[in-house]
């Protein structure tokens, strides 16, 4: 614990929003999204998965802000288009609820 430290950046974490040009921060393109299951979900296998599923255009980032949530953030609004559109995903058996960030 001695060795942490706040200005280390973890490996699967990611700037939660973008700055646009007059600094507000947008979340336009940010899902947060929840699997309805009791048990564990493992967070590098839904990454490496659903990454590849969404078939992006501009790239996604998948970060678990714990207690079961995870923050998917979308580069290309195309790509949140298709998430949105081609809707309900799963993931194992287990729904994804995703929740628009807008």
């Amino acid at each position: 614990m001695a060795s942490l430290s706040l200005e280390e950046m973890e490996e699967d974490s990611i700037q939660l929003g973008v700055e646009s040009v007059d600094n507000e921060i947008s979340y336009a393109n940010c899902f947060v999204g929840m699997f309805r299951t009791s048990s564990v979900v493992h967070f590098q296998a839904i990454r490496s998965t659903l990454a590849n599923v969404w078939y992006r255009i501009g790239g996604v980032s998948i970060s678990d802000l714990e207690n079961g949530q995870f923050l998917f953030r979308f580069y290309c609004q195309v790509d949140v288009d298709r998430v949105e559109r081609n809707g309900s995903w799963n993931f194992n058996s287990h729904l994804l609820v995703l929740n628009h960030l807008i």
